[in-house]
């Protein structure tokens, strides 16, 4: 995944015909995505009451523009 994104990031012309959209909707898509992540992770936080501190579990894999992409790519037409 991580190929596309450089792709991406090194030729933003080319981001139209590899998933869909233009480089300033996806940047746009990438920035309101973050905000609602954290967001969420906030609302969650400050309702949940811990036992174990926070930070365990299993890490994530992808970013947030990997998951997107993944997302757009694999979009039907």
């Amino acid at each position: 995944m991580t190929q596309i994104l450089e792709y991406i990031n090194n030729h933003p012309k080319e981001t139209k015909r590899v998933i869909g959209i233009t480089d300033e909707q996806f940047k746009k898509l990438v920035g309101n995505a973050q905000k609602l992540q954290l967001k969420k992770r906030q609302a969650i936080a400050s309702q949940e009451k811990r036992l174990i501190k926070a930070g365990g579990g299993r890490k994530k894999n992808l970013k947030v523009e990997e998951e997107i992409i993944l997302t757009l790519y694999y979009l039907p037409p």
